[in-house]
């Protein structure tokens, strides 16, 4: 299968511009997975006006409740306490959003494609900036932030179910996770435009539910994180069967033994 991917490249600060002479042609190369080739065939990914600016507001109303989990380029993660009106007018209940805080030194490449990415999933409420001061700062900077739906469900480690299971209980479980996870990575990638290939899919980016919180039974999956550099856009004119044929069978071969094993080192994106 003939296959290419669109990364990203490193922008600079001001708005970045599409670049055609970026992309190269693999169809004289072999191309086992979508994973192995988005290093070496990378372009930046055309966005738009209203992309470009996705932070150049600061954001207001912010009433933080609860600190959640952080991981990958955040600082800080919280639900949001009361309600919040989004960019679009709706309101929302404060209770379904999270805000996910990013490094004040964060490069535009990361934010900018986490945004975007949100946007195509559905998951994104709003975004910009805010004045933000972590433990270990000295003072308080302006971070860009983005606000965005919360995912339901709990990480692993943290269902009741599986802490009461036994090793091998647990073992089982695991592979059945494993294996819906690589599915919801395919399902994801065949129903985005472009198609999100999300390869970040360690059991701190998966939250699972149950239909009986006692048992483990009936469980489902979603992804928590969207960010850059283990989110790829496939570029056009790949059939999306075929995009998530080969993201199913990538994940299976790269994150499916983690899953079974609870062996997490480094995940491999080259």
């Amino acid at each position: 299968m003939i296959c290419h991917l669109a990364g990203f490249c490193s922008i600079a600060h001001a708005a970045p511009a599409y670049s055609s002479s970026m992309t190269k042609s693999i169809d004289k190369r072999s191309a086992p997975t979508l994973r192995g080739y988005w290093r070496n065939h990378i372009m930046q990914i055309p966005l738009t006006k209203e992309d470009q600016e996705a932070f150049s507001l600061p954001l207001h109303g912010i009433q933080y409740g609860s600190k959640l989990p952080q991981g990958g380029n955040s600082v800080a993660v919280y639900d949001l306490k009361g309600t919040y009106k989004a960019h679009n007018g709706s309101d929302y209940d404060g209770n379904d959003l999270v805000i996910k805080i990013l490094r004040p030194d964060s490069h535009p490449v990361y934010t900018l494609s986490e945004a975007k990415a949100l946007k195509i999933v559905g998951d994104f409420v709003d975004s910009g900036t805010l004045s933000y001061k972590a433990k270990h700062w000295t003072n308080a900077y302006p971070c860009p932030a983005i606000i965005m739906k919360k995912v339901p469900g709990k990480l692993l480690d943290d269902l009741p179910a599986y802490q009461r299971a036994t090793p091998e209980e647990k073992k089982i479980f695991r592979r059945v996770i494993g294996k819906l996870v690589c599915a919801e990575a395919g399902r994801v990638a065949f129903v985005t435009t472009p198609s999100i290939v999300h390869e970040n899919n360690h059991k701190g980016n998966v939250l699972i539910e149950l239909e009986n919180e006692e048992s483990l039974v009936k469980p489902s999956v979603k992804f928590v994180d969207y960010a850059w550099p283990q989110i790829f856009f496939a570029s056009e004119g790949i059939k999306p069967e075929l995009i998530q044929a080969q993201v199913i069978k990538d994940c299976e071969e790269d994150c499916l033994p983690h899953w079974s094993e609870d062996n997490w080192p480094r995940l491999r994106n080259d």
